[in-house]
Formats: C-alpha cells, structure tokens, sequence
C-alpha cells in the first residue's frame, strides 16, 4: 500500500526579493533525515541543510557553497560527506570560482566549518588530484570499499581510486589505489562486496560493461560482464 504523500518543505512558501529552489536533495539510509540544498534567484548556490522527516523541522545546520549537491550519508545516519568549494573574496577572477574544491565529512552537531578534508587536492599522496578538478567519494551499505571520484571539468570520463571504507577516518594515510584513468573511458559505475563495475566505450562505441576485483584493480584484464552490441548501453 503506498504512503500518503507528505509535503516536507516548500520554497515557496518563503518570502524575499527573489525565489528560492531546490535544487538537490539526498535522504539518509533509513530515511529519517533529508539532506537538501536551496539557492536564490536560480543561482544554484546551494547551501546544505538537514530536515528531520518524521518532525519536518529543518536542523540548526547551514553549509554554504555546498553547489552540485554531491551527498553521501554513512551507514550512522548522523554523518554525511559532501563537496565544498572555498569561500573566495569578492573580486576573485570568475576563473578560480569552481577551483580548489574538497570532500569533506560531516557529524551532526559538530560546527562545519570544523569538518574535516578527506578528499582532494593535497589531502593525499595516493590520489592525484588537480585543483581544478572535483573530488568526491562514494560509499555503499553494500561493500566495505569507497570509491574516490575525480571528475575532471565537463569530461564524462573521470579518474577512480578505491580504499578500505574503514580508512576514511585517516584521509592523510588512506591507501587509495587507482582504479581507473581518463584513458579507460569510463563513465559510469556501480560497486558490490569486493567488485566494481564500470561502463566504458572504449574499443566499445555502443558501450560495454566490465569488472575488476576492489582488491586488486585491473582494468586492462576485467573480465566483460555484457559485451558491446548493436544496442547502445545507457544508465
């Protein structure tokens, strides 16, 4: 039977000179809380809350500068990570907007602007990463692996790192191994236990898909789990 649907939050409902979106949102893993991002007058500056579902009441948190809504919840349901560009002066060049951003990891409670880098440029020797790209990292109830992601730009094919979900309270020492490089052409993944599996086109116009162990990664002897096909495969 579905549930009656329940209006959590409407923008719309808030006054300003100027309107106020949405423009992502991220439940928690039980669904108790709702991570969420609003910004003005179709700025897609989002700033970070948290609403409480059962309540509807939105948390004494706000974290500015939080754009693309790249969330992730972990399995407590009180931490989250999420990408942050710094807070640049006003006559910054339009240049070094998007530059310099980090993932970092959130506890409810604790002030943000505390938080800790786990993700990005000079966090890590084990990950490279430019200051212009945008590093983010992906867990799953499903594995006990993350995925470091390095998107480079508007390239749809970024750069991939794997390490123990355990390390992402040690983001100096991680031991980040390389999964996959521009070059390997992925563009899309999904992870399970100790395997990942990436889209990719390369020698592969209509796309194919392929694993490799988290263990050890091996791109270059993955095993093809569907091959390419007169289908083009997309998701």
């Amino acid at each position: 039977k579905d549930a009656e649907e329940l209006v959590l939050f409407d923008p719309n409902t808030l006054t300003g000179e100027v309107h106020t979106a949405i423009d992502w949102y991220v439940p928690s893993r039980n669904g108790k809380l709702v991570a969420y991002g609003t910004s003005q007058g179709g700025s897609e500056e989002s700033t970070l809350y948290v609403l409480e579902v059962e309540s509807k009441k939105t948390l004494d948190l706000a974290i500015s500068r939080v754009r693309f809504g790249l969330v992730s919840w972990l399995e407590d349901n009180q931490s989250f990570l999420y990408r942050r560009f710094p807070e640049r002066p006003a006559d910054a060049p339009e240049t070094e907007k998007y530059n310099d951003s980090c993932t970092y990891l959130h506890q409810l409670d604790n002030d943000p602007e505390h938080d800790p880098s786990v993700f990005g440029p000079g966090v890590n020797s084990h990950a490279e990463i430019d200051n212009q790209d945008f590093p983010f990292i992906r867990t799953s109830s499903s594995s006990d692996w993350m995925i470091g992601l390095v998107i480079h730009g508007v390239r749809n094919e970024p750069t991939l790192y794997t390490a123990p979900r355990s390390m992402l309270t040690e983001p100096k020492t991680c031991l980040w191994t390389k999964i996959a490089d521009i070059e390997d052409a992925i563009t899309d993944f999904a992870f399970v236990d100790d395997t990942i599996y990436l889209k990719t086109h390369k020698d592969a116009l209509r796309y194919k898909i392929i694993a490799t162990s988290l263990k050890t990664p091996d791109v270059a002897s993955a095993v093809t789990i569907i091959p390419e096909s007169k289908v083009v495969i997309q998701g």
